[in-house]
């Protein structure tokens, strides 16, 4: 009777699992879609927040908040409390709750952040020909932080989450919603993460707090050197509530030369360059910008006796695509200009002739040809080319140094100028981030904070990676890395 009762009991507990497992099979499906569709919204407003839409970002996050509320519900109640308790095929419906609650607690995290993060990526704080608005960096800091930290935890929350018992297709689909989740949550993560540091770094370099002088070498790139190029032009920016002006313009080569050592120069940098690095154009021979850029910060002190808030480099090229995001052009101060090359006879030549025709500039490639009044200005692609070459051909001789030098600086003071008055917000925040990521510009703060913030982005130009070794284990199975 007893053994009766038990083949009885024991048959209801596996009709139940198996009810229970049937119906989790069909409820998961659903809460796996619902991912799907959250999902998708989520990376709907990846892309609204990359084209500055605020409006449109915001609604994507909450259709993605909506689907994620559903598939938390979905995910919840008796049948998942006993699907969750089976043995081995348990582990799916877990997977199914942590991956669906990660998503939640990250997405109303973001909710209340997102027109924040838009904000200070938003071409419009660059704009009116009035610097940085400093109100959207300082508004935007603690719903950044709030959303970075959720959005972190969530993602550690989903790593931790077990893989999902494998062998059919709800499994599958629902380790393929927690892979893309984690992926999603990953890249967002690393997002505010960066937003959050420039949030920090913007307005201290900018004087927010207090009025900032910063040091700037103009690189040109055609002589090479660790950092991109050497230093040809310094200009001394000063910085005041979010505004940034030209103050001064000088040569390169015009600063002093260091006598000896600053303290905290690596000795494998002093060993390696030598006196080199001493002179004021050899300094950044070492690719480490920091370094460089503390000899900088040093011979400008000893020249002035004051000390920048922070050392920046941008080399030509770059500035050149400013210029030329800026909308303005600049004028030649001895009125000549770079023309085309001139094209095989009867062929369009690059300024809109033929070049057997009348008119046309009959020039040698590269030349430069005195033109009207009116046309005595540089785009910003003009500006690049005068600058690495056009002037070298324009004062050819070791005699016309000065004069040649006087030209630099004369078009890189004006290219400044017109690039720190630029209404072009928008045009020249997307110019300013394409070159940071290249690495073409690059800073180093006096601040201690700040420059522990710079050190963490692309602004950094630093090679301080640690003590090694650093080498990873990777491993590779089923086609995946």
């Amino acid at each position: 009777m007893n053994r009766r009762l038990a083949i009885i009991v024991a048959g209801a507990l596996l009709l139940a699992a198996g009810i229970a497992v049937g119906g989790f099979r069909f409820s998961a499906n659903a809460v796996a879609s619902e991912l799907d569709l959250a999902r998708a919204d989520l990376a709907a407003a990846e892309k609204a927040v990359a084209n500055g839409d605020a409006d449109v970002a915001a609604e994507a996050i909450e259709s993605a908040a909506s689907h994620a509320s559903a598939a938390v519900a979905g995910s919840t109640g008796p049948l998942w409390t006993v699907s969750s308790a089976l043995p081995v095929v348990g582990a799916t419906p877990t997977a199914v709750q942590v991956t669906a609650a990660a998503l939640d607690d990250a997405l109303a995290s973001l909710a209340p952040a997102i027109r924040a993060i838009v904000a200070v990526g938003a071409g419009e704080v660059l704009g009116g020909g009035r610097g940085v608005a400093m109100e959207p960096y300082e508004s935007a800091l603690p719903a950044l932080q709030t959303a970075q930290e959720q959005v972190g935890a969530a993602f550690d929350a989903l790593a931790m989450a077990p893989s999902p018992a494998s062998g059919d297709l709800v499994t599958a689909k629902v380790e393929k919603s927690r892979v893309d989740v984690a992926r999603q949550l990953r890249a967002i993560d690393d997002e505010l993460t960066a937003r959050l540091v420039y949030t920090r770094i913007v307005p201290s370099l900018l004087g927010a707090d207090r009025p900032q002088s910063h040091l700037l070498m103009v690189l040109d790139p055609t002589l090479a050197r660790g950092t991109g190029g050497v230093p040809t032009v310094w200009a001394l920016l000063d910085a005041d509530g979010g505004q940034m002006s030209v103050s001064e313009v000088g040569p390169a080569d015009g600063l002093p030369a260091l006598n000896s050592w600053p303290p905290g120069v690596d000795a494998q940098v002093r060993k390696h360059y030598g006196k080199a690095a001493l002179q004021p154009t050899g300094m950044n021979l070492t690719p480490d910008h920091p370094t460089a850029a503390q000899l900088w910060a040093r011979t400008w002190r000893d020249q002035t006796g004051a000390r920048p808030d922070a050392v920046l480099s941008i080399d030509i090229p770059a500035l050149g695509d400013l210029l030329t995001a800026s909308g303005r052009k600049v004028r030649l101060p001895d009125g000549t200009l770079i023309v085309p090359p001139p094209a095989v006879d009867g062929t369009e030549s690059g300024d809109g002739t033929e070049s057997g025709a009348p008119g046309a500039l009959a020039a040698a490639p590269g030349a430069l040809v005195a033109i009207p009044a009116s046309g005595q200005r540089l785009t910003g692609e003009e500006f690049t080319e005068y600058l690495l070459d056009g002037v070298h051909r324009a004062y050819p001789l070791e005699s016309q140094a000065a004069e040649r030098l006087k030209a630099t600086q004369d078009v890189v003071e004006a290219a400044l100028i017109r690039v720190t008055r630029s209404t072009q917000g928008e045009d020249l925040a997307a110019a300013l981030t394409a070159q940071i990521a290249e690495g073409r510009i690059l800073a180093w703060a006096g601040d201690t904070e700040t420059q522990a913030n710079i050190a963490t982005t692309q602004l950094a130009g630093s090679l301080d990676v640690g003590r090694g070794p650093h080498v990873d284990v990777a491993t590779i199975a089923d086609d995946e890395l």
